[in-house]
């Protein structure tokens, strides 16, 4: 059904404006009631009528109100005007949404990864060589220590760096995970390149490394010193907690 077309100084009752804005009257007559958007006149029989250009107001103030305004703080910067206006308070809400559609950003960017890793491992199945391009990514890289194991952290982080040629291999120099908050301190690079890649499964991931780097010695395959391992049991499988499936890849050579 066509909604029907009105012209900016088209007067309608509320019922009508209410329509043609997809909002119910019982809003408009708080609104009224408030003082956020009063009807252009109210009739001798009390209805109200509003112009129709009235909407773009009415657009505004559901456009700020989706920001998590109040209504109060809605009434001071759509309704004074001059040195009254409240600037402040919206280039604040400018602000945080800015914020907030860099870290859906981040989380757009880490849910594609997590579908690319399940595409991949559905085309190339486990325990087999393959290559990936892959971006930049940032991380936020913190230092391995002996204290704990990389199992016990799991729960927050998403891989770790192994150096082959480390005295503390097979166990991680670098573990790591990605930014999923604005003000995080992104500290790292996994950098862009082409890189040999192998999905794994193990009870440690020491043993998925092992067995990778064994792989590409067979393969002739020549690697980078740097062993990178993304934990993707918790993205794309449910498996016994005891057993680990792990993207282990290094840039080629």
């Amino acid at each position: 059904m066509k909604r029907k077309k009105y012209n900016p100084n088209d007067l309608l009752t509320c019922g009508e404006f209410s329509k043609a804005a997809r909002v119910p009257k019982k809003t408009l007559f708080y609104y009224d009631e408030i003082g956020l958007l009063k009807p252009y006149r109210v009739g001798e029989n009390k209805y109200r009528y509003y112009e129709f250009r009235q909407m773009t107001k009415l657009s505004t103030i559901k456009a700020l109100q989706s920001t998590g305004l109040s209504l109060e703080e809605i009434h001071r910067i759509i309704n004074t005007g001059g040195t009254n206006f409240d600037a402040e308070l919206l280039k604040d809400r400018i602000d945080a949404l800015d914020a907030h559609i860099r870290e859906l950003e981040i989380t757009r960017r880490i849910l594609a990864q997590t579908v690319q890793n399940a595409r991949d491992l559905e085309e190339t199945g486990m325990d087999r060589i393959f290559y990936l391009e892959r971006p930049d990514i940032g991380i936020v890289v913190s230092d391995y220590t002996d204290e704990t194991t990389y199992e016990s952290l799991r729960g927050d982080v998403s891989g770790g760096i192994m150096r082959v040629s480390s005295p503390n291999y097979p166990y991680p120099d670098k573990i790591f995970h990605y930014p999923m908050f604005e003000d995080e301190n992104v500290n790292g690079l996994l950098e862009s390149g082409r890189y040999c890649c192998c999905f794994l499964r193990s009870i440690a991931v020491s043993d998925s490394v092992i067995k990778f780097v064994e792989m590409t010695k067979k393969e002739n395959i020549m690697i980078s010193d740097d062993i990178i391992f993304i934990d993707i049991t918790n993205d794309i499988f449910s498996v016994d907690d005891d057993y680990q499936v792990m993207l282990v890849m290094a840039k080629t050579m």
